[in-house]
């Protein structure tokens, strides 16, 4: 989950929830309700994608270099296959 702009009221969650979902929570103080609402838009609209990439367990060394390197877009999962 990425909160976007600083809600009136504070949030919460079931930490039950999130910790047996494997959830992540990050935040970013940056932005408007007015960004809050464009971006939740462009989601109602299919228009966010999310870049995902898996690599085997075995290639978990280049996967970080690769990170380093600032070669990886969106995230890199690594799978034991």
């Amino acid at each position: 989950l990425a909160i976007v702009g600083l809600p009136p009221e504070p949030l919460q969650f079931s930490a039950l929830a999130i910790v047996s979902g494997e959830f992540r929570i990050v935040g970013n103080a940056v932005g408007t309700r007015d960004d809050l609402r464009a971006t939740l838009a462009l989601a109602a609209a299919g228009k966010l994608r999310c870049h995902c990439h898996t690599r085997p367990l075995a290639e978990a060394n280049a996967a970080l270099d690769d990170l380093r390197a600032g070669r990886v877009q969106g995230r890199t999962v690594l799978v034991n296959a």
